[in-house]
């Protein structure tokens, strides 16, 4: 018995498209890839503090990072990405912030106003010597 196979190439059916969709791959490919670390450097601490999500909630929350670009929370309270929340910080007050992204009672907060360095540096020293200094805000 003779069997007849034959292998033909085939060719895509809109050649340029198939280029144009290969040439866009390979410039993506070259093109620089966006810094993905994190800045500023944290700072770790363990600061209790109180957190407002919504109008009338109020949590607990531990602060367990701090920079003046936002902070890193646990609490046993439920939030999810983009919630507004309000973080009670010593010096400042409370703080307006937007939840980045939250995991199973741990969340990261970006600070709606930044800290500027000098008052970011009396909020840390609070909260290192475990001092609420919330008399100069």
């Amino acid at each position: 018995m003779l069997i007849h196979t034959s292998v033909r190439k085939l060719r895509p059916v809109f050649p340029e498209r198939r280029e144009d969709a290969m040439s866009e791959k390979m410039a993506d490919a070259r093109r620089p890839k966006p810094d993905i670390a994190r800045t500023p450097e944290r700072d770790e601490c363990d600061f209790t503090t109180i957190l407002s999500h919504g109008s009338t909630l109020r949590a607990d929350g531990l602060i367990v990072d701090i920079s003046p670009m936002g902070c890193c929370i646990r609490s046993s309270h439920e939030v999810n990405k983009y919630d507004r929340v309000r973080i009670l910080l010593p010096v400042i007050g409370d703080s307006k912030a937007t939840v980045a992204w939250a995991l199973r009672g741990v969340f990261g907060c970006a600070f709606e106003t930044p800290i500027d360095q000098a008052t970011y540096s009396r909020v840390l020293a609070a909260i290192k010597t475990g001092r609420d200094d919330w008399s100069n805000r």
